[in-house]
């Protein structure tokens, strides 16, 4: 799932988390680092919106400790396409 997708599924939490996003969203749209300074500082930036937004997502009970890339993923999944009856 992209970054966007990811947005859009979270939009109704609030402005802090909406933020979090859009700095995913640029970070992730940057230029490639091409040093290893940059790469490491890259990474940890990306590390750290990646935690305070999981921990966003446990606050807004989408996900629970301990959480898995699968629990971050299943609460950005769209709602399933319902069976029809054969």
């Amino acid at each position: 799932m992209d970054i966007a997708t990811a947005g859009s599924r979270i939009k109704p939490l609030d402005r802090y988390t909406n933020n979090l996003v859009a700095q995913a969203r640029e970070l992730l749209s940057s230029r490639a680092p091409t040093t290893a300074p940059e790469a490491v500082a890259y990474l940890r930036a990306l590390g750290q919106l990646t935690s305070e937004l999981v921990d966003q997502l446990i606050a807004a009970h989408l996900v629970s400790p301990p959480v898995s890339e699968q629990d971050v993923l299943s609460a950005f999944a769209p709602p399933a396409p319902a069976l029809s009856p054969c």
